[in-house]
């Protein structure tokens, strides 16, 4: 079973492309059409397309899913791609984006206020 790797994995899809970004390594993704829909089947635990095993052994090894079980087996197949990008590294991890906070008040998180 695979499941964005949250809360550390940020994910949004403009005109059929899907954004992801690693907020713990800094890292951010471009993905193909192909791989957006892989990234909706894994964000919605629905069985993935065909062809996409390669592609989803690399979500695993830049930490973007989780994953509980075996993964599929890679067959030689090219399939969805995406684009790595680095250039931000220093300054998304150094962004206080990092305190967020899914089941309260929102995101980002901020200092906890004084008791009253």
């Amino acid at each position: 079973m695979l499941a964005p790797n949250r809360p550390d994995v940020l994910d949004e899809v403009f005109d059929g492309e899907a954004v992801l970004v690693n907020l713990r390594t800094g890292r951010y993704y471009s993905l193909d059409h192909a791989a957006t829909e892989v990234w909706r089947a894994v964000v919605a635990g629905e069985p993935l397309p065909d062809g996409s095993a390669a592609f989803v052994q690399q979500l695993v090894e830049e930490e973007l899913v989780t994953c509980s079980g075996e993964l599929p087996a890679v067959n030689g197949d090219s399939g969805p791609a995406m684009q790595v990008f680095t250039d931000m590294e220093d300054i998304l991890l150094l962004d206080p984006i990092h305190d967020v906070d899914y089941d309260a008040a929102g995101w980002p998180a901020g200092p906890a206020s004084p008791a009253a």
